[in-house]
């Protein structure tokens, strides 16, 4: 994936619900990724996501933080190609 497309992927853990909705419909990708100031991962959204945060009473003026996915799968660019077929099975 192009680092410039990837970059439009990264959003703050404070981003509201609001912005990350933009955000996707900006970008046309399915999933984000939460960062902290440090651009280190915290976690992912996807409009899954956000739409179960909106049914449980969240707002959309909620931060991200608040319905983030932190249970994810990473891996590095530089793993090998038979680790991330592990990680798909």
């Amino acid at each position: 994936m192009d680092k410039t497309i990837l970059r439009s992927l990264l959003v703050p853990a404070t981003t509201t619900i609001k912005q990350a909705m933009q955000r996707l419909n900006e970008t046309a990708e399915k999933i984000l990724f939460v960062v902290d100031e440090h651009e280190r991962l915290l976690g992912t959204l996807t409009d899954g996501d956000i739409r179960r945060g909106l049914i449980t009473g969240l707002s959309f003026n909620n931060e991200v933080n608040n319905v983030m996915h932190r249970d994810f799968y990473s891996v590095s660019a530089t793993s090998d190609k038979s680790d991330v077929e592990e990680y798909a099975k």
